[in-house]
């Protein structure tokens, strides 16, 4: 199956940043963060392959009352696979990725199922993908940002607080960060972002 994709391009960059969108979203759901990230490198914002609502889906996920009750772990798997294929046909050295809800357990899924393809990812909102275990057990781990909303009402912080922990003792490269919001991406929390991403070496 072939991705859709929205590429923001940087003449003459050694980076190529990828962007995953969250559920019921698609590739012009992070323009504005692929505008702002543009001085980085070029990028690439892909859809995700499975209709949902109004827009797309990495995987299938079913709600209950208090936010995310089950996840396809196949399909999450399969999503990684498919996202780091992708990625490796970009002529760019030094790829990033960065995934917002769905996308960023599919960017920590690609992550650990490839970890010295790519040199950062960061993960906005997010979960653990079924093999998050394999980052914790690889010398090649990326340097990995995750990023949560205290208010967070569809994905719960722990699951960010719960990633940082693991990797912290497994001696990885994880900076975690918490903000007063909810499933967003606010202002102060881009910031961060870019700068995380300009203090992350190659």
């Amino acid at each position: 199956m072939s991705l859709i994709v929205r590429q923001w391009e940087a003449p003459f960059s050694d980076t190529r940043v990828f962007l995953l969108h969250g559920l019921g979203a698609d590739e012009n759901d992070l323009a504005d963060l692929a505008l702002g990230l543009n001085s980085f490198g070029s990028v690439t914002s892909l859809r995700a392959p499975v209709p949902y609502g109004p827009g797309f889906a990495w995987f299938d996920v079913q709600f209950g009352p208090d936010g995310v009750r089950s996840v396809d772990a196949d399909g999450i798997l399969a999503a990684g696979a498919m996202v780091a294929k992708y990625a490796a046909s970009s002529a760019e050295p030094r790829k990033v990725m960065i995934g917002f809800s769905q996308g960023a357990a599919v960017a920590l899924a690609a992550a650990a199922q490839h970890p010295d393809q790519f040199v950062a990812v960061a993960a906005l909102s997010g979960f653990p993908p079924p093999n998050f275990e394999a980052l914790l057990n690889t010398p090649n781990c990326p340097a990995i940002l995750l990023q949560h909303g205290e208010e967070d009402r569809v994905v719960a912080p722990h699951f960010s607080q719960e990633m940082a922990q693991a990797l912290r003792n497994g001696n990885k490269k994880v900076t975690h960060q918490k903000y007063p919001m909810g499933h967003t991406i606010s202002a102060e929390s881009f910031s961060e972002l870019r700068r995380w991403l300009a203090e992350t070496p190659a």
